[in-house]
């Protein structure tokens, strides 16, 4: 009887044999592996909403960047997100300093306590989006849509916030550009 080469996968730099009783246990057993293999590695695993095991949209530093995506906390200092559609999406204490959110669509997104200092967020639609407690510091809002947004106890100081469009925004303890407190001794952003 010749011989009967084993199927092989590539995972990152390892090639794993594969043996199985049956299909059903060699998709196990491969999940396994990719997911230790992925552990072991230091990359992130990737959850968007309601568990979804594919991610719609595209990666950037490891993440999933598309609509409703769970970014809470995500780490994307200095990353490029330019016109990415990231509506409802979760990125409530994320670390977004220096990144590139140009043009974006946050409609309806949590960036609640979100860290964006000099952050570009000009021409970004930011509608409806919780941005309470955010730091704002030094970032770009120029042309920024920000309609019924919530930017309370919200740090802009030294941001800029010419031509934005908006109305109804709630900037209650916000610090305004100027270092003042929004609404304390008449200032107003």
């Amino acid at each position: 009887m010749g011989h009967i080469p084993r199927p092989r996968s590539r995972i990152g730099n390892n090639v794993v044999r594969l043996f199985s009783v049956n299909s059903s246990l060699s998709v196990l057993v491969v999940s396994a592996l990719v997911a230790l293999s992925l552990i072991s590695s230091g990359a992130i695993l990737i959850q968007t909403q309601a568990g979804a095991d594919t991610c719609s949209g595209s990666f950037v530093h490891g993440y999933c960047i598309a609509p409703y995506a769970n970014l809470s906390h995500a780490n994307l200092h200095d990353a490029n997100l330019g016109g990415a559609n990231l509506s409802h999406a979760n990125l409530r204490g994320a670390h977004l300093n220096d990144a590139n959110l140009g043009g974006a669509y946050l409609g309806h997104a949590n960036l609640g306590n979100a860290n964006l200092p000099f952050a570009n967020l000009g021409g970004a639609n930011l509608s409806d989006a919780s941005l309470g407690g955010a730091n704002l510091y030094g970032a770009n809002l120029g042309g920024a849509r920000l309609s019924r947004a919530d930017l309370s106890r919200a740090d802009l100081e030294h941001a800029n916030i010419g031509g934005t469009l908006g109305g109804v925004l709630n900037l209650s303890g916000a610090i305004c550009p100027n270092g003042k407190k929004h609404g304390v001794s008449g200032a107003n952003c």
